[in-house]
């Protein structure tokens, strides 16, 4: 993989530097999204993203431009009064500054950071000489839960260039201990313990798994060698997960997640072949890096709803998981399927925790991974293929709408989605599941659409009147999406009609959630989370229509928000929504938020549901909060959402702490080159008299 994704989990990890900081070398838009016609000066132009007014950072790159690899192989020439000093590596910090990447004085039992901030300081465990060097035969259980020290955590500990060594061996110093050798020593205790299994007669090809896709768009660099899917160590049928072997911890947050976890928290809205609860945790027992991010990922939860929960609780699998990941890059392994999937889990914790700057990191690579290892025709032909495709894509379609700027993945990886679904559905007529499927995946279709449309009028390479062109196209494949659906899908069997009572409290609410003919029950239960998206898609959409009335456009974007709150609370209200589901959700709340009136008992609405989210685990980023904030005209709503700290829990405030001087430190290093965003509103006033409820 690219030297960009070994750097950036360096500075994740605390093994190097942190991104870099030259303003001109934080930003290359050529690189992210697919290539589209670009002038050489693109003018400026009314379109501009939502993701401005939700606080949505702007795209980062990770990648080092030209001049600054040439500036970094002329040394102090080049930059006059920087001391080029190689430091030792530490590995003996505590896990707190580790992770809040700043350089820790070591002092026991409580360092100075840790003690001026009052935090919690956890020293890693020291580690057995015995058993590193390999010859003991540690057991898998205490591989996975140790708290072995990760690199460093900070820039100013470990100076050494990655791009160099990328090209040659390192050379260690006599006294420097080989990681590499290290990790490698484990993963191979660890592999041991799972012998491979013969591969399943069902298994497509190994030459229909390579990368021949004819996207030339999106061809992935020689350099990025993939081991093909399936394969003998991870074949299509992987048994029924057994982690009886695994320390009584890991087995208790592994029992959590297949029990409590589900599609949801995920933000996936369906989920048939049972991925997360049956094909997932029997990858990551093949892989110890997946391993310690699965195990993070619930940890995480466990924490949440523990009193006494500790943040050192999930952060010790998660740094581990992390470590484990560059050292699979240092050797320069084939990436695997659980390559892939490690990335995405460690992205789906940075988006709980708020990091959408590290999250993009994360996406880029799990991009080159993804487009090497699978076409769009073959990574449709595997219950494992289909939820990577669908894990990533999520992330790709999300950003990209919020960003302003088009997807990564080409128009091919969409309509192959669309197209294998409407096969299943002509081969097996009957069954629900990929009728459900097919509905999904044209909705994720038209959302590629609109990414490519806006990014284009964003950059001002479309004519206003061609843009009002296909946004009427896009208005109207919208409308069919939802009018013409299967009626297999809007059968009022399911429909749900028994309600609980309301509560008193509710006298204030903003909607009705009990309103029957929204919700419906398994098997269409999916249904409502779509429908629920398609509102806030609508949004999204509409905002951008450049030839309504302000009045017109208002009441249009009014009745949606409504709409798009009403589901929220009816799935939060009714007894038998499935663990997760408001997670998923919860980007429509963000929006809707915008276009409601502006009034105490609206923004008590929204802040009490901002506190539901975060007390579930999903961490508002500060730029959102402030955002908010403004708009609510509370500054308190950046510390907490609710008034006197109500549902503000000790481990909720020492996660949110963690959280905002992590992503301050992402930020920071790219900051001075934010680009400037232009109001999305800039023809129509977002005054009070606009959003009074006269033009609602």
């Amino acid at each position: 993989m690219g030297d960009y994704y070994h750097h950036f989990l360096s500075s994740m990890s605390g093994a190097g530097m942190n991104p870099a900081t030259a303003p001109e070398e934080m930003f290359v838009p050529q690189m992210h999204g697919q290539s589209i016609p670009m002038t050489p000066s693109p003018m400026t132009g009314p379109y501009q993203q939502l993701g401005y007014f939700t606080g949505f950072p702007e795209p980062m790159m990770f990648n080092h431009s030209k001049a600054q690899k040439a500036r970094r192989k002329s040394g102090p020439a080049t930059t006059p009064g920087i001391d080029h000093v190689k430091h030792r590596r530490t590995r003996s910090g505590c896990f707190m500054c580790r992770s809040r990447r700043v350089k820790c004085d070591e002092t026991r039992p409580i360092c100075e950071r840790c003690k001026k901030g009052n935090r919690e300081c956890v020293y890693p465990e020291a580690p057995n000489s015995k058993n590193s060097a390999g010859s003991s035969g540690k057991p898998k259980d205490e591989i996975v839960g140790e708290q072995t020290s990760p690199p460093s955590s900070n820039a100013e500990e470990e100076e050494e260039d990655v791009e160099q060594e990328s090209k040659l061996e390192t050379i260690r110093d006599e006294d420097e201990p080989d990681d590499s050798t290290q990790v490698a020593s484990r993963a191979s205790r660890s592999s041991a313990s799972f012998p491979p299994r013969q591969q399943s007669s069902e298994a497509p090809s190994q030459s229909s798994t390579k990368s021949s896709s004819p996207s030339t768009s999106t061809a992935t660099p020689s350099y990025l060698a993939t081991a093909p899917y399936p394969s003998t160590e991870y074949p299509l049928d992987l048994g029924q997960p057994d982690w009886s072997h695994l320390s009584p911890e890991v087995q208790n947050c592994l029992s959590y997640f297949v029990e409590k976890l589900t599609n949801y928290h995920y933000c996936i809205p369906h989920d048939s072949d049972n991925f997360f609860r049956d094909i997932l945790p029997g990858v990551a027992l093949r892989h110890e890096a997946l391993l310690n991010a699965l195990v993070g990922f619930a940890a995480y939860h466990r924490t949440l709803e523990n009193p006494d929960g500790k943040l050192q609780d999930f952060l010790q699998y998660y740094n581990r998981s992390v470590t484990l990941l560059l050292g699979s890059l240092k050797r320069k392994e084939k990436n695997s399927i659980a390559t892939l999937l490690t990335i995405l889990q460690l992205a789906t914790i940075e988006e709980y925790l708020g990091d959408w700057v590290n999250l993009m990191g994360h996406q880029k690579a799990a991009f080159e991974i993804l487009t090497s290892m699978f076409t769009p025709q073959t990574v449709m032909q595997t219950p494992m293929g289909r939820m990577c495709l669908h894990w990533y894509a999520r992330f790709d379609n999300f950003v990209a709408l919020m960003g302003g700027f088009p997807t990564d993945l080409p128009r091919e990886w969409f309509t192959a989605m669309v197209s294998f679904h409407q096969s299943q559905i002509s081969t097996f007529p009957d069954q629900l599941r990929w009728k459900i499927e097919e509905w999904s995946a044209k909705l994720r279709l038209i959302s590629y659409d609109m990414s490519i449309l806006f990014a284009r009028g964003s950059r001002g390479q479309i004519s206003p009147k061609q843009f009002n062109v296909e946004h009427e196209q896009l208005t109207k494949a919208l409308v069919d999406w939802r009018e013409s659906k299967d009626p297999a899908l809007s059968d009022s069997r399911y429909l749900v009609t028994d309600f609980p009572k309301p509560s008193p409290s509710m006298t204030d609410d903003i909607v009705d959630p009990y309103t029957p003919g929204i919700l419906y029950e398994p098997p269409l239960f999916t249904i409502t989370i779509l429908c629920a998206e398609w509102n806030s898609i609508m949004i999204m959409h509409k905002c951008q229509s450049s030839n309504m009335p302000p009045e017109v456009l208002f009441a249009e974007l009014g009745h949606h928000a409504y709409t798009t709150c009403q589901y929220f609370e009816t799935l939060e209200y009714w007894p038998f929504t499935p663990r997760g589901v408001l997670i998923l959700t919860q980007a429509c709340i963000a929006i809707a938020a915008l276009f409601l009136p502006q009034d105490a008992r609206h923004h008590m609405w929204f802040r009490r549901k901002f506190a539901l989210l975060e007390s579930m685990g999903y961490i508002h980023p500060l730029t959102l909060r402030t955002k908010m904030s403004e708009m609510f005209r509370e500054p308190s709503c950046v510390q907490w959402w609710l008034p006197n700290g109500e549902g503000f829990s000790p481990v909720l405030q020492s996660i949110r702490s963690f959280a905002d001087e992590r992503n301050a430190a992402a930020v920071t290093a790219q900051q001075e080159n934010l680009r400037e965003v232009r109001h999305i509103f800039a023809k129509m006033s977002l005054s009070e008299q606009d959003m009074s409820p006269s033009a609602m």
